[in-house]
């Protein structure tokens, strides 16, 4: 009987379709609740992708299932740390002297 559905949550990402029939993709400043039925979910690891695209950029999907999009989010997390800790360096270390005493300081890229 059309596109409306009971509320509810909006994850990052839902892909919703509203009675137009032109899907939508919510984004970091979507609603927190919503009545149009959704069809699915864009993995944590590809948003950024969307937020770059021009209004009206052509958009195809593809079907993961959990596991692989855990896995892309993994893959994605451990390449954004092999860049930052390439950007920040190897732990530094230091010894630090107040008045008498020494201090021993170990300072981590955070990752």
């Amino acid at each position: 009987r059309g596109p409306d559905i009971v509320t509810n949550c909006i994850p990052l990402g839902a892909i919703q379709i509203p009675g137009s029939g032109q899907p939508i993709v919510l984004m970091k400043d979507r609603q927190t609740s919503g009545g149009y039925a959704k069809i699915g979910v864009v993995v944590s690891s590809d948003i950024y992708k969307l937020a770059q695209l021009r209004p009206g950029a052509k958009v195809s999907f593809q079907w993961v299932d959990l596991v692989s999009a855990h896995n892309m989010a993994r893959d994605r997390r451990n390449l954004l740390s092999e860049i930052k800790f390439q950007k920040l360096g190897p732990a530094r270390f230091f010894l630090i002297s107040l008045g008498q005493k020494k201090y021993n300081v170990t300072i981590k890229p955070w990752l």
